[in-house]
């Protein structure tokens, strides 16, 4: 980080996080769509004072994968992270109370927990590669925790289930792929 001194943009962090609280803030309930962020950014650009440019840089990501989040999401895809993090907490939290842990647990339980860390300085979970990290550590953490997997699955479909699945389908597809193309 101390090599960056020429880049006067790389100590804006708490700058770059206003910024994208005011974005979210604009954009309460659906936010600006996913993999908006960049396009949007422009619009709550913010001054650079030691720079030769003071509006010359625009902002790519958040630098914190909460705001990013927020801000791409809005409250409903916030509280949907947040409630998933609540979840992998509970049972992780009731895998690692057994003496002796399992190593797998363990594991999962630091590999998230060190995601969440520094989800909220950068954004890891941009990187596929630690988003698929993360997403096998929630698994092993669920599937551990033996809530699932206890009684074989009977899953009986009926007129509800298509239902919401069209819904929640038709709402993804005008949220997340047509309105963000759409301007």
């Amino acid at each position: 980080r101390l090599q960056k001194r020429d880049d006067p943009f790389a100590y804006e962090r708490i700058g770059i996080w206003k910024s994208s609280l005011k974005m979210a803030l604009d954009h309460p309930i659906s936010g600006v769509g996913l993999g908006m962020y960049g396009y949007y950014s422009a619009r709550y650009n913010f001054p650079v004072e030691h720079s030769v440019a003071r509006y010359g840089k625009n902002i790519n990501v958040a630098h914190n994968d909460l705001l990013q989040i927020m801000a791409e999401l809005g409250s409903v895809g916030l509280a949907l992270f947040l409630g998933g993090i609540g979840m992998l907490t509970y049972y992780s939290i009731i895998k690692l109370r057994k003496l002796p842990p399992s190593w797998p647990i363990v594991a999962a339980s630091a590999t998230i927990l060190g995601l969440l860390i520094q989800g909220l300085f950068s954004n890891p979970l941009l990187s596929p590669a630690l988003a698929i990290i993360g997403t096998v550590c929630g698994v092993i953490l669920i599937d551990g925790a033996n809530r699932f997997f206890k009684k074989p699955l009977k899953f009986q479909t009926s007129w509800p289930w298509y239902l919401l699945t069209l819904l929640v389908g038709t709402y993804l597809f005008i949220y997340v792929i047509a309105y963000p193309l759409l301007g």
